[in-house]
């Protein structure tokens, strides 16, 4: 038989520690145990603690967290959302560079040389490289990070590759709520490298306060 069998006292304690209730099933004179649970938060509310307590690391500066945040909001994640707009006038404190154009025309190698500099002149640096994505995984292919790994262990550059995940423009649906997440966690300059691009991918434009455009020759 299943059913509550503890005294209201002792249920009572069991659920001040967080236990939701507790059964005794019995099977027999000689064989009794005792089922326990927590009772679970709701899916939201864990959640929204879940971001708050990873956007407060964030403005620590805690580079886990920003990845983590990134990909948060890159799955749609409602709850990191919602506290995005506490961290809008973090946005202030970071330039953004845009750095855009064809196919090869070496955007990745101005960036790896950018990154350089910057970090020469005592900036903290964040890159978010727009990648194709995997027609798999639907991830980044992470073809640009391979031409900045010399920066991989410099704890003051940040270097994240974003999936289109089928978005036009040149630029992923993420990848402005991304750059003020950097910006939040202490980067003070944001460059942002487009997929390569054709004739009508110019979203960089409206949102980065400066845009290079790398040509090929004709």
């Amino acid at each position: 038989s299943l059913h509550d069998a503890l005294p209201i006292s002792s249920r009572s304690r069991l659920r001040a520690r967080g236990e939701g209730r507790t059964w005794e099933v019995a099977d027999g004179p000689c064989f009794a145990f005792l089922i326990t649970w927590h009772t679970p938060m709701p899916q939201a509310s864990m959640a929204s603690s879940v971001s708050q307590s990873l956007i407060s690391r964030l403005r620590k500066g805690e580079l886990r967290a920003l990845s983590r945040l990134i990909t948060r909001v890159e799955n749609g994640d409602g709850a990191t959302f919602e506290l995005l707009g506490e961290l809008w006038p973090c946005r202030e404190q970071g330039r953004v560079l845009g750095v855009t154009g064809p196919p090869g025309a070496g955007k990745s190698t101005l960036v790896d040389r950018l990154i350089a500099r910057l970090r020469g002149e005592g900036h903290r640096v964040a890159v978010l490289a727009v990648d194709p994505s995997s027609p798999f995984s639907g991830g980044a292919i992470l073809g640009d990070r391979i031409r900045m790994q010399s920066h991989a262990s410099d704890p003051g550059v940040f270097i994240r590759s974003l999936g289109t995940r089928g978005h036009h423009g040149g630029l992923s649906r993420t990848t402005h709520e991304a750059a003020i997440l950097c910006a939040a966690a202490g980067f003070d300059r944001i460059l942002i490298e487009t997929v390569g691009v054709g004739q009508t991918e110019l979203e960089v434009v409206g949102m980065a306060d400066q845009v290079l455009v790398l040509l090929v020759p004709e």
